[in-house]
């Protein structure tokens, strides 16, 4: 059991949401309070109800196994800023630490097992719409949405002693979200509220330098998008994903007022709940069938020619031990 954190420590971890956050909390109930409100035939009457026609979300198989824990498994049992617990970032859970050993943590250099764990999070933790929850219960699951997935990564860092911070965004255009929803009326509702919720990118301190890992979509979900095959290193925001430039923020921990929010709509709106998460897996299906087509580097390689060149960019330093695979 986690001890309890003092009102001086939160406010030291960065667990009270600062102003650019707090205001879209606030915009966020405000919003949610109105479209709520009883009407003669509200919106969120049509987005509990589901359907014996629609489908129904059935969540995916894990795609891995969960590498046992043993104790005297080394890792980071640091205080400092960057190498310390969090909020839903428990780096120092045994779960953790057990996939931080299998992923390569304190063999391999804090470059290669930094992109090693990217790639994990990136292709085995599957897209899923839900409230935060800590990031032990994200590996037993296999699936979590943005910040359960930005959450695991810098756990699974910080175990290893990589210095890692969250930067946290909103963003301007949503229409990736707005796709996996089955009706006009659900796409409509989730332009609304995808404006309310955050994603984010890690930045880990290696070699003197913090480093960029933009998890974004599963290699499946970019491939049903059009979308390259994003890698570590790789700078996403402001290229393909436009972030609300009022709302990035780097920050040690994911603060409080997010998940409430994400809670009461998962509450009063399953049935649009159930649409995303049914059509993302859908996504998924249509993107594996094109990247078995094509092979992943084939699909990665006519992807990026799409974009404009200066729209690539990268981080990362030339360096001769690091060998990218297929897709990053």
């Amino acid at each position: 059991m986690r001890r309890r954190i003092r009102l001086w420590e939160a406010i030291a971890r960065g667990y009270l949401p600062p102003w650019p956050v707090l205001q879209r909390i606030i915009a966020g109930v405000f919003f949610l309070a109105v479209f709520f409100v009883p009407r003669r035939r509200p919106p969120s009457t049509q987005l509990r109800s589901i359907r014996s026609a629609e489908r129904a979300y059935v969540r995916p198989a894990r795609g891995y196994e969960i590498p046992e824990y043993r104790p005297g498994m080394r890792y980071c049992n640091s205080n400092e800023k960057y190498l310390r617990p969090s909020l839903y970032c428990n780096s120092q859970a045994p779960a953790v630490i057990a996939l931080a050993h299998h992923l390569g943590a304190y063999r391999l250099s804090e470059r290669n097992y930094a992109e090693a764990s990217f790639e994990f999070v990136k292709r085995h933790i599957t897209f899923e719409l839900l409230p935060l929850g800590e990031v032990e219960e994200t590996i037993r699951r296999g699936t979590g949405a943005c910040l359960h997935r930005l959450a695991l990564l810098v756990a699974l860092l910080r175990t290893a002693g990589i210095r890692t911070r969250h930067t946290l965004y909103t963003l301007t255009s949503i229409d990736t979200m707005a796709r996996t929803m089955g009706s006009a009326a659900g796409a409509k509702w989730s332009r609304e509220t995808g404006r309310l919720l955050y994603h984010g990118q890690a930045e880990a301190y290696i070699d003197g330098e913090w480093v960029v890992a933009s998890i974004g979509l599963t290699p499946e979900r970019q491939a049903s998008l059009g979308l390259p095959i994003t890698r570590f290193g790789e700078i996403t925001l402001g290229t393909w994903y436009s972030p609300d430039p009022r709302s990035v923020i780097t920050v040690e921990s994911i603060p409080y007022g997010l998940n409430p929010l994400m809670r009461f709509v998962c509450r009063v709106a399953p049935a649009a709940i159930d649409s995303v998460n049914a059509n993302i897996v859908e996504q998924c299906r249509l993107g594996r069938t094109v990247l078995d087509e094509l092979g992943e580097e084939t699909y990665d390689a006519r992807a990026r020619l799409a974009l404009p060149a200066a729209q690539l960019q990268v981080t990362l330093k030339q360096r001769k031990e690091i060998v990218f695979g297929r897709g990053g």
